[in-house]
């Protein structure tokens, strides 16, 4: 596979050299990253980069100002709007396709942004961001209401979580109250601390079993299942080494037990899970369902505890870039999502947030 190319949040340009940077103390709310080239020296910010939906316009030299007017908002298009016009919480039906997907209204000021993890109020974001030529940092950034511009980022330390040599990537439960950290040390390795309530410190964090070589933690919204990709080489040999895994944190340790209805012999990651459980959102690079690339997939299940069995691609969303999930709102009515084009010398990655339309 091209190193070179987004793909299910592994060999991904956009990380270079893992650096610790996550703090999710001040946080209460919920979410997977990838990992590639040789550090450099430069500060570049995207450049009349290809990213709209579908595949035309341009992203402009720091994406200040996007698809954002100067109040930040967005219109029903995604375009300019004023805050009377910022988007109001309305049922819709889960199984409904997805509208038209905006860039996240207030980022876009680094090169290669990806892996966002909101609270369940969508006012505070975490994600990862670099420059080319630059380490990999997680940043934070605040809104005062879901649908407006988010505020200026910045860059968070994570002594909160007992010193974790070079962390990130974190991902919360939808209750605020477990949180999983992905850290470098000589392999990529993901570490999951607790706390009993909002006020509480974390614990200290322990580290998930089974050696290393993973990416993309999502946590359920209960806290209780850690799902994730794995680089581990799979059985058989024929199946290729990216494969979904979950974790039953309820048992600690448990062990990681391979998502057997949805791996292929192609490569599966960045795994999300609904707040009700019954959907599962992820990356593939399966070709029977139409796909191309790093394609965005879901599967249904009719309860908790059955195996998924409906799988459809996503065709509202993916196009021939590449595209990961990240986070989906607890009513399963917004998808956050990442997508890359080019190489790590040339291309960029952005969030984009695709609605569901209101239930009729």
């Amino acid at each position: 596979m091209d190193t070179h190319t987004k793909h299910p949040r592994t060999n991904d340009p956009r990380l270079g050299l893992f650096v610790l940077l996550a703090s999710v103390a001040a946080c209460g709310g919920p979410k997977g990253g990838l990992g590639g080239e040789a550090m450099g020296s430069s500060d570049t910010t995207s450049s009349e980069t290809d990213v709209t939906a579908d595949g035309s316009g341009s992203l402009d030299d720091a994406t200040e100002t996007g698809a954002l007017d100067e109040t930040g908002a967005l219109d029903e298009t995604g375009a300019d709007g004023d805050t009377d016009d910022a988007p109001v919480a309305v049922p819709c039906s889960p199984e409904a396709p997805f509208g038209r997907p905006v860039m996240v209204p207030g980022l876009g000021q680094a090169q290669f942004e990806s892996n966002a993890s909101l609270s369940a109020d969508q006012r505070t974001i975490y994600y990862t961001a670099r420059n080319d030529g630059q380490v990999s940092v997680v940043q934070r950034a605040t809104r005062a209401e879901p649908g407006e511009a988010f505020g200026a980022p910045s860059t968070v330390f994570g002594d909160d979580y007992g010193g974790l040599p070079n962390a990130f990537d974190v991902s919360m439960s939808g209750d605020g109250r477990t949180m999983a950290i992905v850290h470098f040390s000589n392999i990529t390795r993901i570490s999951v601390a607790t706390r009993p309530d909002l006020v509480s410190p974390w614990s200290s964090p322990q580290e998930l079993p089974g050696g290393g070589g993973v990416f993309s933690p999502h946590l359920s919204e209960d806290g209780q299942t850690l799902f994730h990709h794995s680089q581990t080489p799979s059985v058989p040999d024929e199946m290729d080494d990216q494969q979904l895994m979950q974790v039953d944190l309820t048992d600690w340790p448990g062990p990681p037990v391979p998502i057997e209805e949805l791996n292929t012999f192609a490569d599966e990651g960045s795994p999300v899970l609904s707040a009700d459980q019954l959907q599962l959102y992820w990356a593939s690079e399966r070709t029977d369902l139409g796909g191309e690339g790093s394609d965005l997939y879901i599967a249904s299940r009719a309860s908790a505890s059955d195996s998924f069995e409906v799988v459809r691609r996503i065709d509202e969303l993916s196009t021939e870039l590449e595209e990961s999930p990240d986070w989906v709102s607890p009513d399963a009515c917004q998808l956050y999502f990442s997508r890359a084009q080019g190489d790590a010398s040339t291309g960029a990655t952005t969030m984009w947030v695709a609605t569901r339309p209101p239930s009729s």
